[in-house]
C-alpha cells in the first residue's frame, strides 16, 4: 500500500478506497453509462402531437386538407367522365356534327367557345398588281402606293400618335426625297418619299400615295394574300349543354385566294406533299374537349385520278398536354376522273377501327401547270371507345 495513504484520517481512507472500487479513477477498467437512443422520425412525429401516416409526419390539417383535395378530385372526374359521355353521345350523331360550313358567317356570330386556325398564301407579284411604275431616271424599279393601302406600308421610322414630317435624306437623285426600309403588303423593300413635305403617323405614310413610291429588295417576292381559315363552333341550349359540334372551312366561293382547282390530270407524274394544322372536338373515357393536331397528306400526280391519303397525328388534348392518337386517312381518288382534286367520301381509321364517308378534302388554286397549292378538309372518326370531329388546312411543301 501506498506509505503516503497511512498518514490519512481513517474515515477518509475508507472514502478514497470506496471512490477506486467504483471507477472513480482513470484506467482501462473505467466504465461509462449508455448514451440515450434517439428517437426514430416516427417517435419524434408522434411525440410533436402529429400523425405519421405512409412515411410521412402529418397534423390534422394536412389530413383534412388532403380529405378536401380528394373530394375535390373525385368531383372533378365525375364531371369530366359526364362531359365525356355527353360530348360523345353528341359526336355520334348527325345533328350533332352538322355538314361542315364554307364561310365564317355563323362561326363569326357565335357568342359560345369556338376556335379557329389560318393559313395566309402567298399573292402575286407586285409587278403584276398594275401598279404604277415610276418613269424618274434612277427610280424605275418603284412602284407608286396604289389609292388606300398606306395602311399595309409600315416602317419603324413612321411616326406614332402624332404626325411625324420627315427631312430629306435620299443618297442619290433628288436629295430632298425621304426615304427609309419598311414593309409593304408583306414584301420587304424601300419606300422613296418625292412630296415637298413627307410625312407619317400611326406607323404608317400620310399624304397622297402616287408621291410615296416603293423598292421591293426582291422584286420576285410576293404580296402577302388573304387568310384562309377554318375552325368549329359549340352550340348549347339553356341549360349550358353542347347540342352540336359545328365546322367551317373556306372554298373558292369565300376567298380571292382560292381557286377551285382543274385539269390536275395533265400535271406531270410525282407526289407532292402537304402539312398544316387540325383543330375540333374529342371525346374519350373520362377525357373531352378542343384538340389541335398536325395534317399530313400526300397526292399522286400523273393520271387522271389524283389519290390522296394522309393522317391526322401529334395530338393535343383539352388540357395542353400531347395524346398518342393518329388518324388515318386512308387513300381515295378525287370524284372527277378530270382530276379537279375534289374528294368525298374517304374512310378514317383510328386504333384500327374504321369509319366510312369520314373525311372530305378539296384541293385549291391547281393547273394543268401547277400543283394545288393548299388543301382543306373535313374529318370524323371513332375507335372503340372514342368520336372525334374536325377540319384541317394543308400547305404544299
Amino acid at each position: 500500500m501506498n506509505s503516503n495513504l497511512k498518514l490519512l484520517p481513517a474515515t477518509l481512507l475508507v472514502a478514497v478506497l470506496a471512490l477506486a472500487g467504483c471507477g472513480g479513477g482513470s484506467g482501462d477498467g473505467d466504465m461509462m453509462p449508455d448514451p440515450m437512443p434517439t428517437p426514430t422520425p416516427e417517435e419524434q412525429c408522434q411525440e410533436a402531437g402529429n400523425i405519421w401516416d405512409d412515411g410521412e409526419c402529418k397534423t390534422a390539417e394536412d389530413l383534412r386538407q388532403e380529405g378536401v383535395d380528394q373530394e375535390a378530385e373525385e368531383a372533378a372526374n365525375k364531371a369530366a367522365a359526364a362531359a365525356a359521355r355527353a360530348l360523345h353521345a353528341v359526336l355520334g350523331t348527325a345533328t350533332g356534327v352538322p355538314a361542315v360550313e364554307t364561310d365564317t358567317t355563323n362561326f363569326t356570330a357565335a357568342t359560345t367557345d369556338k376556335s379557329s386556325q389560318m393559313i395566309t398564301l402567298e399573292g402575286a407579284m407586285l409587278s403584276t398588281l398594275g401598279l404604277t411604275a415610276s418613269t424618274t431616271t434612277g427610280l424605275t424599279d418603284y412602284y407608286q402606293l396604289a389609292t388606300g393601302t398606306f395602311g399595309q406600308a409600315e416602317s419603324d421610322a413612321f411616326g406614332g400618335i402624332e404626325q411625324m414630317e420627315h427631312d430629306g435624306n435620299a443618297p442619290d437623285g433628288d436629295r430632298n426625297d425621304y426615304v427609309t426600309t419598311g414593309m409593304y403588303r408583306g414584301i420587304a423593300g424601300t419606300f422613296r418619299c418625292t412630296a415637298d413635305t413627307c410625312t407619317s403617323q400611326d406607323g404608317h405614310p400620310t399624304g397622297t400615295e402616287a408621291e410615296w413610291l416603293f423598292k421591293p429588295n426582291d422584286p420576285m417576292a410576293r404580296v402577302k394574300g388573304n387568310e384562309i381559315q377554318w375552325g368549329w363552333w359549340l352550340t348549347e341550349d339553356a341549360d349550358d349543354a353542347i347540342t352540336a359540334v359545328n365546322r367551317f372551312r373556306h372554298d373558292a366561293t369565300a376567298s380571292a385566294d382560292l381557286t377551285a382547282s382543274a385539269s390536275l390530270g395533265s400535271l406531270g407524274s410525282g407526289d407532292a406533299s402537304y402539312e398544316g394544322e387540325a383543330t375540333g372536338q374529342y371525346a374519350v373515357t373520362g377525357d373531352s374537349g378542343a384538340f389541335t393536331a398536325t395534317a399530313s397528306l400526300t397526292a399522286t400526280f400523273g393520271n387522271a385520278e389524283i389519290p390522296l391519303s394522309g393522317s391526322i397525328h401529334s395530338f393535343m388534348g383539352a388540357d395542353g398536354e400531347s395524346r398518342n392518337w393518329m388518324i388515318e386517312l386512308k387513300e381515295i381518288a378525287d370524284a372527277a376522273t378530270s382530276g379537279v382534286g375534289d374528294y368525298t367520301g374517304g374512310t378514317t381509321v383510328w386504333d384500327g377501327y374504321e369509319m366510312s364517308s369520314g373525311w372530305n378534302a378539296d384541293m385549291y388554286n391547281g393547273t394543268a401547270t401547277e400543283a394545288p397549292d393548299v388543301i382543306l378538309g373535313d374529318f370524323r372518326a371513332q375507335n372503340h371507345g372514342g368520336r372525334m370531329a374536325g377540319v384541317f388546312g394543308a400547305e404544299k411543301e
